[in-house]
């Protein structure tokens, strides 16, 4: 769905989960992944902007627990603009990632497919 302007620190919430596999990995409600088992995981974030006027960047960073920054992503104006970046990071099972707006004043999001985060373990330990 597509977002109105948030603040500094604000969780994205992503409400379409398209796939789950091993699992309910990714609870919409708080926008958190939950690692299922032990590994290294690898996450990625594309975002889009949604106001064409908008004077503010959006800016958003994908965390790891409580702040442990992975990868982050900025789209300034003009217009539509679109961003990703990719984050790999070791977790515990029970460890968690989410995506929180990092700049201080921020554009709208465009939701639906044009911004998408995706969590997925690399290796089995």
């Amino acid at each position: 769905r597509d977002e109105g302007n948030f603040g500094y620190r604000e969780a994205l919430l992503f409400d379409q989960v398209r796939i789950q596999l091993g699992g309910d990995n990714y609870n919409p409600s708080p926008g958190l992944f939950t690692a299922p088992s032990t590994g290294t995981y690898a996450f990625l974030l594309s975002m889009q902007r949604n106001e064409e006027d908008d004077d503010h960047c959006l800016q958003a960073t994908i965390i790891q627990g409580h702040n442990h920054f992975l990868a982050s992503v900025a789209i300034c104006p003009p217009g539509y603009q679109s961003a990703s970046n990719m984050g790999v990071g070791y977790m515990r099972k029970g460890d968690t990632a989410h995506v929180m707006t990092s700049g201080h004043e921020s554009s709208s999001v465009f939701g639906f497919t044009h911004t998408t985060f995706l969590g997925f373990k690399l290796t089995p330990h």
